[in-house]
C-alpha cells in the first residue's frame, strides 16, 4: 500500500491495467483469493493497491492536463468564424464577388475606399 499523501486519481483504465498485469503474473488457474483481489482492483475497492497506483502515476506523469490546448483551439475556431463572418458580410454587401468555381473573383473598389475612411 502507498502513503495516502502520494495517492493519485485512479481511472478505470489504471485498474484494468493493474488487474491485467496481475493476471499475467499469476498465470492460470487463479485461486479464489487471486480472483477476489482482481475483482477488488477492477471494481475500485482497492485503488490504493501498489499496482493500481503505479499505473495511475505513470498515466498522470505522461499526460497533459485536460484543458491544455483548448484555449488555443478555441482561439483558432473564433478567428476562423470571424473571417468567415467577414467574408459572408462582404458577399452580402456586394463587396466581394465569387466565380462559379468558388474562388474570389473580384473585390470592389468601394470596399477598399470604405475601409480607408473608417479610421477618420
Amino acid at each position: 500500500m502507498t502513503d495516502k499523501a502520494t495517492d493519485v486519481t485512479v481511472t478505470q483504465a489504471d485498474r484494468d491495467a493493474a488487474a491485467d498485469l496481475l493476471t499475467c503474473d499469476l498465470g492460470e488457474p487463479l485461486s479464489p483469493a487471486d480472483k477476489f483481489q482482481l475483482e477488488s482492483i477492477r471494481s475500485g475497492l482497492d485503488d490504493d493497491d501498489d499496482g493500481v497506483q503505479a499505473f495511475a502515476r505513470h498515466r498522470q506523469a505522461h499526460s497533459l492536463p485536460g484543458d491544455v490546448g483548448i484555449d488555443n483551439e478555441r482561439k483558432v475556431i473564433l478567428q476562423n468564424k470571424r473571417v468567415n463572418d467577414a467574408i459572408q458580410t462582404a458577399l452580402e454587401r456586394g463587396e466581394l464577388t465569387v466565380s462559379s468555381d468558388g474562388y474570389l473573383a473580384a473585390l470592389t473598389p468601394s470596399a477598399l475606399s470604405d475601409d480607408a475612411g473608417e479610421g477618420e
